[in-house]
């Protein structure tokens, strides 16, 4: 019966492998501490509140969509933060996550310009304009269903030179001057910098989204992996989320 485990072990490896070098897999391991798999627009706030709560974390931040694809397919980690409940919900029924998800906080999305807004972008709708080179999350990314949704309130209809595999990705095409706008989160614009500004989405067409952290079933270390969820979601925590621009959940 030797052969075929270790043919298994290998065609999983392969599949590791092809996740690593499309870019769909951080390739995280376990040291002493914990392994988090975060949504990318939380690529500042996570290590903050790992070094506030004093734990020592392995992590490794894409679009909800790999993270959710990085579970399935076995990578080692503890806790996965992603950037909706659809994503979390998937895992749920895939029966890979311990337990219930819980809220840790909220988001909202914000038009990204280059820095000083040269084209004048004031709302949606300007990013119609044939002078302005748009670039979107994928609608596959949990920013990219929001922006899909704000553009339908607002009835706009876009054609973005790009599809981008993470809300950071966006961010980073028009802070290197890839792009004139496109549409993040609010915490993305902050996070960009001096590099992009950002240009406020209403009410009545913006769309909140929910992030949710949960202890995964093949966690090597559940119950630090349980307290760093306790961290996400303690007084400090949300101090944390609401420093760098997140909404309490």
């Amino acid at each position: 019966m030797r052969p075929p485990t270790r043919l298994a072990a290998l065609q999983f490896a392969l599949v590791l492998a092809a996740l690593v070098l499309t870019g769909a897999c951080g390739s995280p391991s376990r040291g002493d501490g914990i392994v988090v798999l975060a949504a990318s627009s939380l690529t500042d706030v996570v290590p903050a509140v790992g070094a506030r709560s004093g734990q020592q974390l392995t992590t490794s931040f894409a679009g909800s969509q790999t993270l959710v694809a990085q579970v399935e397919q076995g990578v080692p980690a503890d806790v996965v933060v992603t950037a909706d409940a659809a994503s979390m919900d998937r895992l749920r029924v895939d029966r890979k996550i311990d337990g219930s998800p819980t809220a840790v906080a909220r988001n909202r999305l914000e038009i990204v310009v280059r820095r000083g807004n040269p084209h004048h972008v004031a709302r949606l709708a300007d990013l119609e304009r044939r002078d302005v080179v748009v670039v979107l999350a994928a609608p596959s990314v949990p920013a990219g269903r929001a922006t899909t949704e704000a553009l339908r309130r607002a009835a706009v209809t876009l054609r973005p030179s790009s599809l981008e595999a993470s809300v950071r990705g966006v961010l980073t095409k028009v802070r290197l001057g890839e792009a004139d706008a496109g549409v993040v989160y609010v915490t993305d614009v902050r996070a960009g910098g001096n590099g992009v500004s950002g240009v406020p989405i209403p009410d009545p067409v913006n769309v909140v989204t929910t992030y949710q952290a949960a202890v995964l079933r093949n966690a090597g270390s559940p119950q630090a992996a349980r307290g760093f969820v306790r961290a996400l979601t303690s007084d400090d925590g949300r101090r944390q989320f609401l420093r760098y621009g997140f909404l309490a959940p």
